[in-house]
């Protein structure tokens, strides 16, 4: 998959990405908006694309989801499991 270069598309993508990677590990956005200390509508905008997370807030992401930051930006490859 060539990268999307419009920031729409990259939102939506990321936003995939987050909410493939929460499902993966069984969490509802409310239990990930609590761990990163946001409420669960700023979890949801990121989810659908309405926002594109910011890069502290993408390795925030990161770092509660246990994967490295790369994962979320990796559009192609399945999401990983814990750990």
């Amino acid at each position: 998959m060539t990268p999307p270069n419009d920031r729409k598309a990259v939102a939506t993508l990321v936003g995939a990405r987050l909410r493939a990677t929460r499902k993966a590990r069984e969490m509802s956005q409310s239990d990930l908006a609590s761990l990163l200390s946001v409420n669960a509508a700023e979890v949801s905008r990121h989810e659908s694309g309405l926002r594109c997370p910011s890069v502290p807030a993408l390795a925030r992401y990161a770092e509660v989801l246990d994967v490295p930051i790369h994962e979320l930006l990796n559009f192609d490859a399945p999401i990983l499991a814990p750990g």
